[in-house]
């Protein structure tokens, strides 16, 4: 005959088992959301920017000739610039503003071309959205993003 000590003996272990796996999943969610909470969000100005001033620096001069500062992102088109110091007169310049950051989509600021948008003193015109918007085409390199840097756009 059956006992019912049997039963409950068996119940008692399930309880046990079932409060053991409960409490490491407990444990491995907080250490995930400890992970989560530490887990730094890529910089794009550090992933994309720096490697570009580094890599388009050897394209407007030899290296013991250029300098380069990065300045930004600033304001609400998060643009940011490179400057390049060729000598004590002679600075060039960039501004690349983020598309879709997933992407990796960067774009540039044509400063050349105003389009006069926003009135003065506007908040369109004081965040630099009087100049249009170039896209870096597919398959553009340095050689294409040196010469817009230096003035020839293609």
């Amino acid at each position: 005959m059956k006992k019912i000590a049997a039963i409950t003996k068996r119940y008692s272990i399930e309880n046990k088992e079932y409060n053991h796996e409960r409490s490491w999943l407990e444990d491995k969610i907080q250490q995930c959301q400890q992970d989560l909470e530490e887990l730094e969000f890529p910089s794009w100005v550090k992933g994309m920017i720096e490697p570009i001033a580094k890599e388009l620096g050897k394209y407007i001069g030899p290296n013991s000739a250029w300098s380069y500062e990065i300045f930004g992102p600033f304001g609400l088109g998060a643009r940011t610039s490179i400057h390049f110091k060729i000598n004590e007169k002679d600075v060039k310049s960039i501004t690349f503003e983020p598309g879709d950051l997933s992407e990796g989509e960067l774009r540039i600021v044509d400063f050349r071309h105003p389009t006069n948008k926003y009135s003065k003193d506007s908040i369109g015109e004081m965040n630099g959205f009087n100049y249009p918007l170039i896209d870096i085409p597919n398959g553009a390199d340095f050689e294409w993003l040196s010469q817009y840097v230096i003035g020839d756009e293609n």
